[in-house]
């Protein structure tokens, strides 16, 4: 998306949190506490992500958390990018409950049983705990020659029954191929890294 915005509106998307600005006066929210940490969660206007809040906003009634605010609101009818901060102000306390009130994977495991736009914040644990991470061995653990304990690296990107990717090589150690970048790639002589090394650049 953020190419395309430079590309046709000369305009460059800068970090916002929580809220992304999509107009002079319009906003929409995105990432969402919970009760075991964060979820992305897509709330604005809009044919698709319209459909996917009006969807979530059922879903708190079902649970006894309905606001009549969001409720009296067709979110597919107010079209992207019209969602005005004095809404957000009414909308956005109600649905921060509900989030609360629940885990990334009750959150998550609801979402997808109702179509809504909604996944998980992943942190490095999660990921490496991820089941379908797992059932594609995607984590492997490999024994490193220099360490001599089973280090965590992963794995193929891509499962092919016919040519199967393998761990070929490991990563390279810090500065392991300094010579063969700074000769051989850029061409310096010897004395000319000696000097490098000396002033601190490398």
């Amino acid at each position: 998306m953020a190419p395309q915005t430079a590309a046709l509106e000369q305009t460059v998307i800068r970090r916002q949190g929580s809220y992304r600005q999509t107009g002079a006066e319009t906003y929409m929210r995105i990432t969402w506490p919970c009760k075991d940490g964060y979820v992305n969660f897509q709330f604005s206007g809009g044919a698709a992500a319209g459909r996917s809040v009006n969807a979530f906003v059922r879903w708190m009634a079902e649970e006894g958390m309905g606001d009549p605010y969001l409720e009296s609101l067709d979110f597919a009818q107010l079209g992207y990018g019209t969602i005005t901060p004095e809404m957000l102000a009414r909308m956005v306390p109600p649905i921060e409950r509900f989030m609360q009130q629940h885990t990334k994977q009750e959150l998550f495991e609801g979402a997808v049983a109702r179509r809504i736009l909604l996944f998980p914040v992943a942190t490095p644990r999660d990921i490496v705990e991820n089941p379908q991470l797992q059932a594609r061995h995607y984590f492997q653990q490999v024994t490193h020659p220099e360490l001599g304990t089973p280090v965590t690296f992963l794995g193929p990107f891509v499962q092919m029954s016919a040519t199967p990717l393998r761990l070929r090589r490991f990563p390279p150690r810090l500065g392991e191929h300094n010579r063969e970048i700074y000769e051989g790639e850029l061409g310096l002589q010897p004395e000319e890294l000696a000097c490098l090394r000396e002033a601190g650049v490398i």
